[in-house]
């Protein structure tokens, strides 16, 4: 995509399928549905408003999709979609907006201080602590928050690491309030971050944690 999409995904049943609306969209090239594989039995491709573009995917079973959109970078932007079982977890994960950046600075500035971390240096006092929205808009960043009952409780996301090498990404400010932690929050998310950076072209990924931050380090050291 050349720009960052605007879409929309629902699910259908008998048969199930997952359907893509995406804004102001066209196939640049002629589309093959590529072979059924898993769940997916197969993919199909239409124009039910002008200037708008629809992917079905029919699937085996009755999935709950999950998806976000990355912004564009030197290649193109890119929308990613997986699904899972269709049990619901207590809280959502989705792509931070502006709307969210007072509840994520919030977020930052009480997790930091618990676990010490409020000192010169730290990233409590990175200016981009107020603008989070804004500051992973940019090419090759991607910043998702965690909401319990309509309330943002947690967030993390991915950016390149300041001086590293092009396919290295750093996770970055995954921070969680003491409602979201035991809940499987930071497995999820860790997933929708490692799935981001994968699409944005990162093959490894560098992280720092704190002393006392017992439940993160066993969660990243489950994801290598």
């Amino acid at each position: 995509m050349s720009a960052r999409a605007q879409y929309k995904v629902f699910t259908l049943a008998d048969p199930a399928r997952v359907v893509i609306d995406i804004q102001g969209a066209r196939l640049s090239t002629a589309f093959k549905s590529p072979a059924a594989a898993g769940v997916v039995r197969g993919l199909r491709s239409g124009s039910p408003q002008q200037g708008n573009l629809r992917m079905v995917i029919d699937l085996a079973s009755e999935a709950k999709p999950r998806s976000f959109a990355l912004a564009p970078d030197a290649r193109a932007g890119t929308l990613a979609l997986s699904w899972g079982p269709m049990s619901t977890p207590p809280f959502t994960i989705r792509p931070i907006l502006p709307a969210d950046d007072i509840a994520v600075a919030a977020i930052i500035r009480t997790v930091m201080p618990e676990f010490g971390a409020n000192g010169p240096g730290f990233a409590i006092h990175d200016p981009e602590v107020d603008h989070m929205a804004a500051a992973y808009a940019r090419p090759r960043c991607a910043y998702f928050v965690v909401e319990r009952e309509g309330v943002v409780c947690g967030g993390g996301g991915v950016a390149p690491l300041d001086g590293g090498d092009p396919d290295v990404c750093e996770l970055r400010k995954m921070y969680f309030l003491p409602a979201l932690r035991g809940q499987g929050a930071g497995a999820a998310l860790m997933l929708w971050c490692l799935e981001a950076a994968r699409m944005l072209g990162f093959r490894r990924c560098y992280l720092e944690t704190l002393h006392g931050m017992d439940a993160a380090q066993k969660l990243y050291e489950r994801n290598g």
